[in-house]
């Protein structure tokens, strides 16, 4: 529906296209859905995308199973399986696959890592190239609160205090700066590497 849509139907079948040039490439990629102008645009043999908004997936030729969804999202991305809400969200991805964005211009620093999950309104992960990597942050559009941090090891960071009734840890702790703890049960084996004092308010026994 729109001018220049699906011009070169070849043996492409139930695909959906609404808006100028959306799906206007495609052959023989079947169960794609483009929603906007220029949507997945260049889309040629690509199987089950869905592109909702002007310019999403405008790069995906050959691309499998991307679903984004707002303006320009996901722009250059070629490569499979990556999930995007909001305007601008993973728009340098590449051949990047397996992404997950949600927000405005989230992750849109990303050009080739994949397997990142980027959750918060303008938030990039630390390596461009990297893959794996974690950050969950809010955005009111003037001030970022980053709470959660991981990278491709497992490590995960949390600058801020965890408050928790319950936390269950079952591999090894790390801990860098001071930790209060008004009840400890400790069930197997300790090592200390540095000073401890034990009693109300650091006064000892």
């Amino acid at each position: 529906v729109g001018h220049a849509t699906t011009g070169t139907l070849d043996a492409a079948t139930n695909n959906l296209g609404v808006g100028i040039e959306a799906l206007d490439a495609i052959t023989s990629g079947d169960q794609n859905v483009a929603l906007g102008k220029g949507s997945l645009t260049a889309l040629t043999t690509g199987v089950r995308n869905v592109g909702v908004g002007a310019r999403t997936l405008t790069s995906n030729v050959a691309g499998i199973e991307n679903v984004i969804i707002g303006n320009d999202a996901g722009y250059n991305i070629t490569g499979n399986r990556n999930v995007g809400i909001g305007t601008d969200v993973l728009s340098q991805v590449v051949a990047g696959a397996y992404n997950i964005g949600i927000g405005n211009q989230a992750g849109d620093n990303i050009t080739s890592g994949s397997g990142n999950i980027i959750i918060g309104a303008g938030i990039d992960v630390a390596s461009a190239t990297g893959s794996r990597q974690l950050k969950i942050a809010g955005n009111d559009g003037s001030t970022t609160t980053l709470w959660i941090d991981g990278d491709s090891s497992g490590n995960v960071t949390m600058p801020a205090e965890l408050a928790a009734a319950t936390l269950d840890i079952s591999g090894a702790i790390d801990i860098d700066g001071t930790a209060n703890l008004d009840t400890v049960d400790i069930d197997g084996a300790v090592q200390i590497d540095g000073a401890v004092t034990v009693g109300v308010d650091d006064t000892g026994l």
